[in-house]
Order: structure tokens, then C-alpha cells, then sequence
């Protein structure tokens, strides 16, 4: 799936470029499941990924 959103062209740049800082918390507390595992996966590689294409950075606490 990776693989084919790197794939797609990136649009033509146009306006001004900002730089901004967001920080979301959510809690996993409540789910049936490990979400945090989900969201790392395998050795990290889809933190890695989301940040290699997004441009950010994510933190796991």
C-alpha cells in the first residue's frame, strides 16, 4: 500500500511555504487491541513511512 502512494505525483508547488507545529495526544486506553502497535508496526516501518512521505515527525509515548 506504501508503495503506491509514493508512486503518485506531487502537484505543481504553488503559494508560500509555512512551517508549523501541531501535537495531538489520543488515548488507547479504552480499545480491545494494541493501537499504538498498529500505528508503529513492524520494526517502526509505518511511523517511518508516515514520516518520510508526510514530512513530520511522531513520537509513541
Amino acid at each position: 500500500m506504501i508503495q503506491n502512494i509514493i508512486q503518485i505525483p506531487t502537484p505543481e508547488p504553488s503559494g508560500q511555504i509555512k512551517k508549523g507545529f501541531a501535537e495531538t495526544c489520543y488515548s488507547t486506553a479504552g480499545l480491545p487491541y494494541n493501537m499504538a502497535g498498529r500505528i508503529i508496526g513492524p520494526r517502526g516501518c509505518t511511523v517511518k513511512a508516515i514520516q518520510l512521505l508526510c514530512g513530520c515527525g511522531i513520537e509513541a509515548l
